[in-house]
């Protein structure tokens, strides 16, 4: 059940993904296998050959210190002789204490360690006693030189062979780690060949089944082509019907816009012709505008000088107060004058002839305070008079004030309703450039569809020619799937009626 819902894209994929799989795991099986061979002839070749070298260095250069102590010896009676082994011996050993010192710190396994530890011990024995040897042989003495013959016939040589056969020990115990190693490595390589091999013969036999399950789905996808085609067969005769509809229907479309296109410049030209009316209206409520806001102005300068004279007015009302105040005074003073005059004339005429010309004085006196106090009524009652005619112009001033502000008030309100007038006859026009320029992008647009109309005309036309090639390719297709050219024949002569009811239904 799952085969048959698996289509044939996903068992492909599914097929080459094993595959994949499978080599990749083989490529993978086998650089590990590299890698670990790799590492084992690594170290058998950086480690254990380098560690056989030297321990063979060791031996040999401990039979080279063995002979230069043989020679100190036999030639004791050559001075020369002795220095020059002196020297060469310490060379020796400081060369095999040196190749001693890198074999102990590259020594990893135990048993190895282990000889070599009896190694650096029976060294430090023998190059204590080379020591002792070479000093007594320095100091030239017969006896010195007997013991130091002694010395080396019996504890050197003795711990010398000793060496040696440390030396044997850990070389052993070396050949031994890499004939381990290189028997590692063999079977390593023996087991993954094995599994290797188990692999391809599991994936050849997966490859044949995956290939004959294959082979079944092309069978049954070729009938599905078959049926396919037949449709694509059938859908082609439509598809071209289909085209001579588009062809038709473009063509009437294109009409369409044409006139569409007509009627859109001779609306724009009208909107051209708004467009300039409402520029002059633009222009005219701007002049209202500036001459509102002169007058505005010239209202608000006569306001201020009627301010002005309504404080003059109140000024001279003041002025005629202080005026009537001071007549007062006058009067009063003329009053008490004629009083004084009065008691002056008593007193002149009880005084008798003496008192004559105080008398006449006195009497004139009193003429002048009564000229002085009929003046000062006089100036009162005109006094009274001005400040009636005061009052009544700062009436009248106040009323005018009054008018004054009411016609401000009434033509700063005729300043803001030309001020909104002209900005809406300035949005006017914004709006009428905004609709013209709308209509021109519309009659291009107009314009592009009647050429899209004609375009999609000609690949309606197009297209029912590659419907007719789509015909001859299915057909083509179905010899080379079929491979019987009367069958195909066969299926396009059956499709036929279907061609032809299709105009029928559309000249209906």
């Amino acid at each position: 059940m799952i085969s048959r819902k698996m289509t044939l894209k996903i068992k492909l994929l599914s097929s080459f993904g094993v595959f994949a799989a499978v080599a990749l795991y083989l490529g993978i099986v086998g650089l590990n296998s590299l890698q670990e061979v790799s590492q084992i002839y690594s170290v058998i070749s950086l480690e254990a050959t380098p560690s056989l070298n030297r321990i063979y260095k060791m031996n040999v250069v401990g039979a080279k210190m063995q002979e230069s102590m043989q020679s100190l010896f036999l030639n004791s009676d050559a001075p020369d002789i002795v220095i020059d082994e002196m020297v060469n011996f310490r060379k020796l050993r400081d060369e095999l204490e040196s190749i001693r010192q890198t074999e102990t710190s590259k020594q990893v396994g135990p048993s190895s360690v282990e000889a070599m530890k009896s190694v650096s011990e029976t060294w430090k024995k023998i190059s204590d006693q080379a020591d002792k040897i070479l000093k007594s042989l320095e100091t030239g003495d017969a006896t010195e030189r007997s013991k130091a013959l002694r010395v080396f016939s019996t504890e050197y040589t003795r711990d010398m062979n000793e060496f040696e056969k440390h030396l044997q020990n850990l070389l052993e115990i070396q050949n031994q780690s890499v004939t381990q190693q290189t028997v590692q490595a063999q079977t390593l390589v023996s087991q993954r060949n094995r599994l290797i091999s188990i692999l391809l013969g599991v994936g050849f036999l997966f490859a044949i089944v995956v290939g004959y399950l294959i082979a079944l789905s092309l069978g049954k996808l070729v009938k599905s082509i078959q049926n396919v085609t037949q449709n694509l067969t059938v859908g082609s005769e439509n598809l071209s019907t289909a085209a001579l509809e588009l062809s038709a229907a473009s063509q009437q479309i294109a009409s369409g816009a044409t006139a569409g296109a007509d009627s859109l410049e001779q609306t724009a030209a009208s909107l051209e012709e708004l467009s300039a009316m409402v520029k002059v209206n633009v222009a005219s409520a701007s002049e209202a505008a500036k001459l509102s806001q002169q007058s505005n102005q010239s209202a608000s300068a006569s306001e201020a000088q009627i301010g002005q004279l309504n404080a003059a007015m109140e000024e001279m009302k003041s002025s005629s107060r202080r005026i009537a105040e001071i007549v007062n005074v006058i009067d009063d003073i003329a009053f008490q004058t004629n009083l004084l005059a009065l008691t002056a004339a008593v007193e002149a005429a009880g005084a008798g002839e003496q008192g004559k010309g105080f008398a006449v004085v006195a009497d004139a006196v009193r003429s002048l305070s009564l000229r002085s106090s009929t003046a000062a009524k006089d100036i009162q009652l005109l006094i009274n008079e001005n400040m009636q005619s005061t009052e009544q112009g700062g009436s009248i001033v106040e009323q005018s004030g009054i008018a004054f502000k009411s016609i401000i008030n009434l033509i700063k309100k005729v300043a803001v309703l030309n001020e909104e007038i002209a900005k809406s006859s300035e949005n006017q026009e914004e709006g009428l450039l905004q609709i013209n320029k709308s209509m021109t992008q519309l009659d291009s647009i107009m314009q592009d569809s009647s050429s899209t109309a004609e375009e999609a005309s000609t690949s309606s036309n197009r297209l029912t020619e590659q419907a007719h090639s789509l015909r001859n390719t299915i057909k083509d297709l179905n010899n080379v799937i079929s491979g019987n050219n009367s069958e195909s024949r066969a299926q396009v002569i059956d499709l036929s009626p279907a061609k032809q009811s299709r105009p029928t239904r559309k000249s209906a």
